[in-house]
Order: C-alpha cells, then structure tokens, then sequence
C-alpha cells in the first residue's frame, strides 16, 4: 500500500517545482510568493521598520544608465501587495514623481487596454501627517478601454485599495539616503484571483522627465502605457494565489481515493 501511495502522489508533489523552474529562467515573469506577516504592513508609503517587507519577493530593476529600483511583493488572503523602492530618486518632486502597476486579470496580451486591464497609480506626496493623508488620495484605479493614453482610462472606486507614496528614511533596506517610494494594496475581488496575471511597473522620475519600466526594454513615456502584449507575467508557481488551489485538492483527492481504496477492497492471501 505504501508503494500505491507514493506512485499517486510523487507526481503531484513535484508539478509546482517544474513549474517555478520554468520560469525562473523567464527575465519578464515575477514570481509571487504568499506572506504570513504582510498584512502588518503601515501604509505610510515607505519600509518603515526592518522587518516590513522582509518576507516577500523581490526583483531589482536597473535601467542602462543606472537608475535603479527595488520591487517587492507578496499576496496574502484577499490582497496583492507591492513596495516600489525607488533608490536612484533622491530629487523627490512631490506631486511629480509617480509610480503605476497595471495588472491584467486574463494575462491575455491584447493589443489595446482594455476591460481586464486595471493600473494603479500612486504619486509622492508629502512625509508629514497630513502630507500621508493627502498622499493616500493620490491613488487612482483606472481601467481600460481598447486605449493606451492615461487621459482616455476610466477611472474606477474601490474602498479597499491603498496607494501611497512618500520619501524613505533610515529604516529603509537598501540606502539611507532619502529617496521615494510606494506602496500598494490591491484587492483581488477587484483584479481576480489567478495565478497568472500580466503586469507592468514603471517610475516616473520629474527630475530627468524619465520613465524606467519592467520588463526592462520596454518603450513608455509618462503619458501612454505600452500594449498589454509586451508585459510581464505574475505567477504564482505553488498556486497558492488563485481561489483554489489546484494542485492541493488534486493531492487531495488522491489521499482520499487510496484511503478508500485500501478499505473496501481485500486482496485474496497467496498461501
């Protein structure tokens, strides 16, 4: 019976690790990661305390002249969170500079934006108590209509969703001098539950009047998002993001089914 067993559940066991192998070695797909502690996460736009954000994946973005930012994010029940650390941008310019995450629900790569395709985009703001508040109403949710200017997106309300930008400081991971960041919280019931999303991430720097985007080579400027069709991809390899979790249930099913197995049917004894 322990033979039986373990031929049923082997192959199970090691589908999420060809996946994540697959596409580890894929330079435009972010791996996502499901976090105990993200929720504990102070909105306040910056890493606030060592720990923050230490439980999450990462991904270092570097553009050919230098300007470099650090992207991390996690998933945990109900939520996608993000912190775009932007360590190059030490000439913050409030209400300048800005960060967008656009996500598509399908990840089916269309030509235009369109229906399921939501960006979210957060500007800096202020490092005081009132500059947080205000900087919190900078978030927007702007959702696509077979369109890539931002002035033609519609934009949308979610009372769940938090986008925030403010100036870092010494509790920051990757530099102590101040420079912007973001951080973002955004609900699945909105964006769906998948375990394949397409993303795009870019940072506009007001200073050099410059866009830096991921995936890396991608041509963008502060006024049109380029084509869903040249995003990245968001996966979750274990599928512990989508609402169910398939490769589970199937290991599952495959416990229960040998459980049964062994108790309704007696093999004859060979004398």
């Amino acid at each position: 019976m322990k033979s039986i067993f373990a031929i049923l559940i082997i192959p199970f066991l090691i589908l999420p690790i060809h996946a994540q192998e697959e596409f580890l070695s894929d330079e435009q797909t972010l791996l996502i990661t499901e976090s105990p502690d993200i929720d504990n996460v102070e909105f306040d736009g910056k890493w606030s305390f060592v720990t923050e954000w230490k439980k999450s994946s990462w991904e270092q973005v570097k553009a050919d002249d230098g300007f470099t930012y650090h992207l991390r994010y996690a998933h945990q029940g109900e939520y996608i969170y993000f912190l775009i650390d932007v360590q190059s941008d030490t000439e913050t310019n409030f209400d300048g500079d800005k960060a967008v995450i656009c996500i598509d629900s399908d990840n089916n790569k269309t030509k235009l934006i369109d229906g399921n395709d939501y960006c979210f985009v957060t500007k800096l703001s202020s490092t005081d108590l009132f500059g947080r508040l205000f900087g919190q109403q900078h978030g927007l949710i702007l959702n696509g209509i077979d369109t890539e200017l931002f002035e033609e997106l519609k934009e949308i309300k979610h009372s769940e969703f938090i986008g925030i930008g403010t100036v870092s400081d010494d509790q920051n991971r990757y530099s102590k001098t101040p420079h912007s960041s973001y951080e973002f919280k955004i609900p699945t019931d909105l964006v769906g539950r998948s375990d394949n999303y397409g993303i795009f991430v870019s940072v506009y720097d007001y200073e050099s009047d410059s866009v830096y985007s991921w995936p890396i080579g991608i041509q963008s400027d502060v006024e049109k998002i380029p084509s869903p069709s040249t995003w990245g991809n968001l996966v979750s390899p274990d599928k512990s993001l989508p609402e169910f979790d398939i490769p589970l249930l199937i290991i599952i099913s495959g416990l229960l089914a040998v459980t049964l197995f062994s108790r309704k049917i007696s093999f004859p004894k060979i004398i």
